[in-house]
């Protein structure tokens, strides 16, 4: 949705989700040993995982076909992160699942964090991807980028795992640097395929623009070709006014 501003000046653009269940994501802390049962947020209610899989029985995909599951992440800790600016990371991390996006907290003068966050979502298609980046200290621009990891769901494990975190290249870090998570998933595989067969959502969540060299040495070239055109053209009017050629500079005052 774009709206324009009432001075003209401008226009704000907008994205709206609008629905009446319940929301994407939310969160909460764990308390020691993660207990059996989902909570709602707001939600007056809790509902343990027997009856999350009850909601995604077969027998059940008649009743909301475009939810397809339920994925619950908690992120326990990271270790051996490392910054090149400073001594502590003061890391925070960032999970996205298509437009979907929450985070834990930023922890100060800890290069191991311990955040013990859980966080819950809607599968809204089996064949995405849970993505988990870490920043050092809130992230935004001038922040420090400390890894990243892409899970496609269908290959995500139940139950604790230490993931390995890889930099902006895809390429394992040096040092093993790790964050470890507990995983826990349910989806109805009659809804995830009906999801399958329909176009794929299209992601408007903000990506980091990557550098392009062959862009860079263009944009130099077009600038470069600018230039000498405007000196060129300089150089022509500097002599019809120098009478470098009377013919030229006759027509010129013509």
């Amino acid at each position: 949705m774009v709206v324009p501003l009432d001075s003209g000046e401008g226009k704000i653009h907008f994205l709206l989700t609008i629905t009446g269940t319940a929301a994407a994501a939310w969160s909460h802390e764990t308390e020691g040993e993660a207990d059996n049962r989902v909570s709602l947020g707001n939600h007056p209610l809790y509902l343990d995982w027997a009856e999350v899989r009850k909601k995604y029985h077969l027998l059940n995909t008649h009743k909301a076909i475009k939810d397809v599951g339920f994925l619950q992440v908690t992120v326990e800790t990271a270790v051996n992160l490392h910054s090149s600016r400073h001594q502590f990371c003061d890391p925070m991390a960032i999970l996205e699942l298509g437009n979907t996006s929450v985070r834990t907290s930023s922890l100060a003068k800890t290069n191991n964090p311990t955040w013990n966050k859980r966080f819950n979502f809607h599968i809204k298609d089996i064949h995405e991807a849970l993505d988990i980046t870490l920043y050092s200290g809130e992230a935004k621009k001038g922040s420090e980028f400390l890894g990243k990891v892409s899970i496609p769901l269908l290959k995500l494990q139940a139950g604790p795992q230490a993931v390995t975190l890889r930099d902006k290249g895809g390429i394992e870090q040096v040092g093993k640097a790790e964050i470890h998570l507990y995983c826990q998933m349910v989806y109805n595989p009659v809804r995830a395929s009906i999801r399958t067969i329909q176009p794929r959502e299209v992601k408007v969540l903000h990506e980091e623009d990557k550098f392009n060299r062959r862009v860079l040495v263009s944009g130099i070239r077009r600038v470069a070709n600018i230039i000498r055109t405007i000196l060129m053209v300089l150089q022509f009017v500097n002599g019809l006014f120098a009478w470098e050629n009377k013919v030229h500079s006759v027509l010129a005052l013509i």
